[in-house]
């Protein structure tokens, strides 16, 4: 909180700190250049870009994280690896990776949505989760391929994806309700009541219009 108002020493100090020996201040320095490095994207990127090969798991979530906070303006080059930590051998960083591209994939929605689709089948629920709530942030604008995508995610054995799924529906939905509202309407027998909730909060956001 404190580095906030003095980020010009702050933040090379804390990329410095990336270099560290001991892992835990190397996470920790990746974590804080999240929260003071917005309005120095151009030298904080490449160093978290850097941070997310790093052989510890960790220190790779804690950068996939930053990134998702700091990389909007530098997208172009973040988004890239951050689609390849998708590929990540652990799933902590696979998740943390598709919930940063919801943050930055914005702007390059064509290029981060397919590597989200491709996320949803992942076997682990989390990174399921994460990619299905990161398609609603970066899908509105490519509804027409998210949308068949987390419609089928609404049949996912896991509960939890199926709420992201229900949720990312109400942001990405609407114009297309002709597809959306039965499924989501569908997803009010779900035998989880958080998911229910999920489908009729996104039908009060899709159900306003019509096709």
């Amino acid at each position: 909180k404190v580095g906030v108002g003095y980020a010009d020493v702050v933040v090379p100090a804390l990329i410095n700190a990336l270099e560290d020996d001991d892992i835990y201040v190397i996470i920790s320095a990746a974590e804080a250049l999240g929260k003071v490095g917005v309005g120095y994207a151009d030298v904080v990127v490449p160093a978290l870009m850097n941070a997310l090969k790093d052989s510890d798991d960790e220190v790779r979530i804690r950068a996939a994280e930053a990134l998702g906070k700091v990389g909007a303006g530098y997208a172009e080059v973040a988004i890239p690896v951050l689609i390849n930590a998708l590929k990540d051998e652990y799933e902590d960083v696979r998740s943390s990776a598709a919930e940063a591209l919801g943050n930055v994939g914005i702007e390059h929605a064509d290029v981060a949505i397919p590597a989200l689709i491709n996320a949803l089948k992942d076997e682990y629920e989390d990174v399921r989760s994460s990619a299905a709530e990161a398609l609603g942030n970066v899908g509105l604008e490519h509804a027409e391929v998210a949308i068949p995508a987390l419609i089928n995610a609404l049949k996912d054995s896991d509960y939890r994806f199926r709420m992201n799924a229900a949720e990312a529906l109400g942001k990405v939905g609407a114009g297309h309700g002709d597809i959306v509202v039965p499924a989501l309407i569908n997803a009010l027998k779900d035998e989880y009541k958080d998911v229910r909730i999920r489908a009729v909060e996104a039908l009060g956001k899709v159900g306003v219009g019509h096709g």
